[in-house]
Order: structure tokens, then sequence, then C-alpha cells
């Protein structure tokens, strides 16, 4: 039976690479909130959803909520609430879990029609995307009541800035939306270009990883960084092709992670520097402003106050 998983994430080395302190965990996504940091995910031997919790991003504690063949991957922290976006990930299920929590401990499960991907958060409103089976989008406000958008199709990945909720998939377009239910798709890049993972927003601007369309057995380019004011015109940054992730804003300046490094941009992302060597790509990263927690599909989780040394965390 194969695994479908969607974190497009490798493992972050910039010490040396160990045992894996979370074993058999593989952790998808991350966020910070009122009660502190939650990472989701699933666990290898059985297929069961993974909760981790942590209220100083080094040490965590599993949250076991006994729900087989499910797996967190995708979560978000508004109005007070965190939301996990979960899904059955070997296909076999089409309902799919949102699950709630006010302190990243207990937590309560809702079910929905469709299998929920990803989740973002913006103006009051939680927003879940469900791409398979014709594409669904589910909306809340106070993710325990969901209403279900259905569309002709919804994109893997979520996010929101600047008043807009935008999401792309493995193509070259993005669905664009201001309210959460009335969306738009977008040609946003040239055919020979396609979208190749998360979306973030910091400082301002949406950010994607972009990959070269290449022909199968040939070496692709490598990927590129684009961003975006509006989420609708999406433009190259030039000088960064090391398969960036997701960008957060840390301690005044703007940080993301690539394929050999952790990098840095000073000036809201016109130009970027290299922070750390790394040997890891489209991290998941989340941050309380003081320190950044970074996340990897390899179930490997670890923690910076400065974004240069890096440390492995515990898992209690």
């Amino acid at each position: 039976m194969t695994h479908r998983g969607f974190g497009v994430v490798a493992a972050l080395c910039l010490a040396s690479c160990g045992d894996d302190p979370l074993g058999d965990i593989t952790i998808l996504d991350v966020t910070h909130g009122d009660a502190g940091f939650v990472a989701v995910g699933y666990d290898t031997r059985d297929g069961s959803l993974a909760l981790l919790h942590s209220t100083d991003g080094r040490a965590w504690t599993a949250v076991d909520l006994e729900l087989e063949e499910v797996e967190g991957s995708g979560i978000v922290f508004g109005n007070g609430v965190y939301v996990v976006a979960a899904h059955d990930p070997y296909g076999l299920e089409t309902s799919g879990l949102l699950l709630t929590s006010a302190d990243g401990r207990t937590w309560e499960v809702h079910e929905t029609a469709a299998e929920t991907i990803d989740i973002a958060f913006g103006d009051d409103l939680f927003v879940a995307t469900a791409p398979w089976d014709g594409g669904d989008f589910f909306t809340s406000t106070d993710g325990k009541a969901w209403t279900e958008q259905a569309l002709r199709s919804a994109p893997i990945y979520l996010t929101f800035g600047a008043g807009v909720f935008v999401g792309s998939s493995f193509d070259q377009t993005v669905s664009v939306s201001h309210d959460g239910t009335n969306w738009s798709e977008v040609d946003a890049l040239e055919s020979d270009f396609w979208f190749g993972g998360h979306l973030s927003f910091a400082g301002g601007r949406f950010w994607a990883l972009v990959r070269p369309a290449c022909d199968m057995g040939t070496e692709c380019d490598p990927p590129l960084l684009a961003s975006s004011t509006d989420g609708e015109v999406w433009n190259f940054v030039e000088g960064v092709s090391d398969g960036l992730g997701e960008v957060v804003e840390f301690r005044g300046a703007l940080l993301a992670s690539g394929e050999t490094a952790v990098w840095s941009s000073d000036d809201g992302g016109d130009t970027w520097s290299k922070l750390a060597e790394a040997g890891g790509a489209s991290l998941r990263l989340a941050t309380d402003g003081s320190m950044v927690v970074a996340v990897s599909e390899q179930g490997r989780m670890r923690v910076s106050n400065d974004g240069v040394v890096w440390s492995d965390v515990s898992l209690e």
C-alpha cells in the first residue's frame, strides 16, 4: 500500500544528522499560537495521526488521539484556535477530518465530506482545501462548524496575506479569493514553469518555490524563488536558485531554507544571503519571534534562536 503524502520537504542537517529524536514520526507542518508550537504529521509504524506540542520549541510532547490511517498535512492558528487539516493518506476514505484545539493538547474532531489537505486563516475565516474528487473548499469562523464550497477545482496548498487567500497546485495557475467563498483562477506562470510546493506570506509578499519544466529522464534546472504582492502577478527573485521553501519573518528579517543553505533577507526579499550551510529543501517553518522551528518530511525537527546555529528538539 502506498502512502500518499504531500509535504514536499527534506531534512535539515546544519551540524550532523544523527539519530532522529522523533523516531518513527514524520512531521508535515508546524505553527505557533497562544499555547505554543504544534506540529502535525503521521506515525510511520501504523499510519496514525501524529500531533506534537511544545511551549518553548525545544521540548515536545506527543498527543495521542488514537486516530489510525490519518495524516495531519496542514495546521494553522487563528481566533485563539489551532486547526488541523487531516485525511486518509492511503486514499481509501473519501471523507476528511478537521481537528480543533485551544491549548494544543485537547482536541475535537470534525468530519468533512472530502479529504482536507491544507488550511489557511485570515480575516476571521478558516479555509480548508480538499482538491480530490472534483475539488472542494470548507470555510469556518470557529474551526468547528464548516460550510462546504463546491468548486470545479481546488488547490493543494493555501496561504493568506494582504486580505487575499491564495492557493496553488503543481501547475502554472493560482486560485485567488478575497472572501474564501468566491474564487478565480489566474494563469500566473509561463508554460515552462510550475508551482512546486507550499505557499507562504511574509514581509508583505507571497512566496513560492517554482520549478522549471523538464522532460522525464533529463536533468532539470534548479528551482527558483518567486514572489507576488497580490497573489496574481508573480516575479522571479534574481540570484536565488537554491529551492527556498517557506519564508517567515524572524528578528526583523526574512528567513528561508534551501537545498544547500539557510538564507536571510534584510531588504524585504529583494536580495538574499546565506546564513548557514544546510542539507535540506522546502522546509516548513514556524516562529514565535524569538526562535524558529524547522520541520521535515523525514521527521526531523530542529530549532534555532538566530537562524545560524541549529539543534535537535527533544521528544518527552
